[in-house]
């Protein structure tokens, strides 16, 4: 299964008044790794909406184990953990500033979609990356 790490600096604006990271953030982190994955197979979002294939959220998870803080550097790990005819799960680890522990884990639930909002297979020519990726 491949991987694919982005690290992000948390800036003052990610926390909140306790000077921990937001919550939410990690949401927002979700989706970056989860777009530099699917561009690390050679596939682009933007590519994916011009041609009418949409990816959205159905579903989300996060476990929060440890606090991020101003400054840190979060490396969140991303993988994708299932692939069906019309769907990808995404799993998620984060860590800060190198360390091994995990700070937060947690996964999102995505089916493709027309621009619509009707469900429909996943492009031939992903289906096909992914195959060849062995995800």
């Amino acid at each position: 299964m491949s991987e694919t790490t982005l690290k992000i600096r948390v800036t003052y604006k990610d926390t909140d008044q306790m000077g921990f990271v937001y919550y939410g953030n990690y949401m927002t982190w979700f989706e970056m790794a989860r777009t530099e994955h699917i561009r690390s197979l050679g596939v682009n979002y933007k590519d994916l909406e011009h041609k009418g294939e949409f990816l959205p959220v159905l579903e989300v998870y996060c476990k929060y184990r440890k606090a991020a803080c101003y400054d840190d550097i979060i490396h969140v790990s991303s993988s994708i953990t299932h692939v069906g005819k019309s769907s990808l799960k995404f799993a998620y680890k984060l860590s800060k500033n190198g360390d091994k522990a995990i700070i937060a884990e947690g996964w999102t639930a995505h089916c493709f979609c027309d621009r619509e909002g009707k469900p429909t297979r996943m492009p031939q020519e992903l289906t096909e990356i992914l195959h060849a990726s062995k995800i």
